[in-house]
């Protein structure tokens, strides 16, 4: 595996690769197997083989949505920046302002007599 996943067992401290590609290659190399049920006479089987074959094509299937999701995110981004930007303008124009910048009878910061 490329990228495995160590997990710990517990008081054994035995580490084990409990990746998904393990697993499913696990699961090629097994036979299949009948299981009794309980409450009737009969058995069912599981393949593994073919579990892990459904896995697969599951997993094609994912990666298949996963890339069909993203390809648009630079574009979404763009627009959720767009409308938070125009928002914060809107709300900002709406505050009540205390400035007041009428010039009639004041002078400007810092002004003297000779107009400096």
């Amino acid at each position: 595996s490329r990228n495995p996943i160590p997990y710990h067992y517990g008081a054994e401290a035995k580490i084990a690769d409990v990746s998904g590609e393990n697993f499913i290659l696990g699961l090629m190399t097994m036979t299949p197997v009948n299981i009794d049920e309980k409450y009737r006479n009969n058995y069912i089987t599981v393949d593994p083989p073919a579990l892990a074959v459904r896995l697969l094509d599951i997993r094609l299937a994912l990666h298949d949505e996963f890339v069909a999701d993203l390809a648009h995110v630079r574009e979404e981004n763009a627009d959720i920046m767009k409308m938070a930007c125009m928002s914060n303008l809107e709300n900002a124009v709406k505050l009540d302002c205390d400035v007041v910048f009428s010039d009639e009878n004041q002078e400007a910061p810092g002004t003297n007599e000779d107009g400096w």
